[in-house]
């Protein structure tokens, strides 16, 4: 009996001792032991998740080879993203409806969809010229939505896909990885708000991103980047912003799953709302996808760069330069960046890649412009951004002569 009241007293406090030791509480478990502290339920450590279980450690190796690739490039303003039909969008929201059924692709714009606007891209020269300078990249605009059809399954013109695609093809050819995008997709944003029609251009966008990935499914993931949209605004607000990429990211990576994606947020599009993205899972894993390049466009100050070129800038600022200026524009790119690495955190301490999209200064500015170009290059490059000049060879009063040697020095 003294042997089986010893072994009942060992046995007693074993479990004694074990039920102190257990991270219950009132029957429930602790944030550490529930795996909210980045561990995996074995123990090991998850290389997904950092200690706050709404963070995630992501590997943006892919993007950023992407990135590199892009390093620096213009866009191919004025051109494909053009309007080509004479609608009035502010005035009469049937006008667009007329237009389109009306419309007659074989008899007008089939050879000179980028020439609505004056400004046709010539691939013949565009090209070596811009290697002969030194830059890497294209980022093309392109206004899809004008052109397709605006009921169900929003089928986008053969011939403007052919278009898109023979300057897509060549800018390949001659070794530069493209940019595409969705531009000006001015029914979506309703920047009159005079439509009632958000459902059916959200479901639009969706069919137009469906055909455009569909047809260059088989490009090269090293020389084709998607850019969802470009500068949205009005009804496109963030929020609805992040529940279109929701909507969109499915569809694109059904058929490109390799594909690098690129995000322009909302708010114009701007470098400094670029926290405010929220990227989508991936389909397959389930976890956030981080082939990813987060693209906003830079523009400050506002009225010194667009001088004379918006309402609310005319006439604008018409000088810029000093040290106190050159600093403000340093500084408010370090704090982006600073913000971005907090929210976006990536393995070893890596920062998602940031493309610039669009910066530029109008010829309308009285002195700085080049300095402006240049300081903004170089924040750019120290943070390891690609980046994209507003525009080649020029688009309105965006242009390229007289900062060429500030952009590749």
């Amino acid at each position: 009996m003294r042997m089986w009241y010893i072994l009942f007293c060992l046995v007693f406090c074993f479990t004694v001792f074990s039920c102190s030791e257990d991270d219950s509480v009132d029957g429930f478990l602790t944030e550490e032991s529930s795996g909210s502290n980045g561990s995996d339920s074995d123990g090991s450590s998850s290389p997904t998740q950092t200690s706050s279980s709404s963070m995630f450690i992501q590997d943006f190796s892919r993007a950023h080879v992407v990135n590199q690739k892009l390093g620096r490039g213009v866009n191919l303003g004025n051109a494909l993203e053009a309007q080509c039909r004479n609608i009035n969008l502010c005035e009469n929201t049937q006008k667009y409806n007329s237009a389109l059924n009306s419309y007659d692709e074989e008899k007008s714009y089939v050879t000179s969809w980028d020439g609505c606007w004056s400004n046709p891209i010539n691939e013949n020269t565009y090209f070596a010229d811009l290697k002969s300078k030194g830059f890497k990249s294209i980022r093309l605009p392109v206004r899809w939505a004008e052109k397709a059809s605006d009921n169900p399954p929003f089928t986008i013109p053969a011939s403007f896909k052919t278009r898109v695609k023979q300057v897509v093809d060549k800018a390949i050819a001659e070794g530069f990885p493209v940019i595409l995008n969705i531009h000006h997709y001015n029914e979506l944003y309703d920047d009159c708000k005079k439509r009632s029609d958000l459902d059916l251009q959200k479901q639009k966008f969706v069919e137009l991103w469906r055909q455009i990935a569909n047809d260059y499914k088989d490009y090269s993931n090293d020389f084709l980047v998607f850019e969802i949209l470009n500068e949205g605004r009005t009804r496109i607000t963030h929020s609805v912003l992040n529940d279109l990429l929701k909507d969109v990211w499915p569809v694109i990576r059904e058929t490109n799953p390799g594909r690098t994606i690129m995000i322009n947020p909302a708010d114009w599009g701007k470098f400094s709302a670029l926290q405010r993205i929220e990227i989508p899972n991936d389909p397959k894993t389930n976890e956030r996808d981080a082939n990813v390049i987060l693209s906003g466009h830079f523009y400050e100050p506002q009225c010194y760069t667009h001088r004379n070129e918006s309402d609310d800038c005319k006439p604008g600022i018409s000088n810029w330069g000093t040290a106190d200026e050159q600093n403000k524009l340093k500084t408010t790119i370090s704090n982006k960046v600073n913000e971005l690495k907090a929210k976006y955190v990536g393995l070893n301490g890596t920062t998602i890649p940031i493309n610039i999209g669009e910066f530029g200064v109008t010829v309308n500015v009285n002195s700085g412009r080049t300095t402006w170009v240049a300081t903004a290059r170089e924040e750019f490059e120290k943070n390891g951004f690609s980046w994209h000049y507003w525009a080649y060879p020029s688009a309105g009063a965006f242009k390229m002569d007289g900062v060429q040697g500030a952009l590749i020095p």
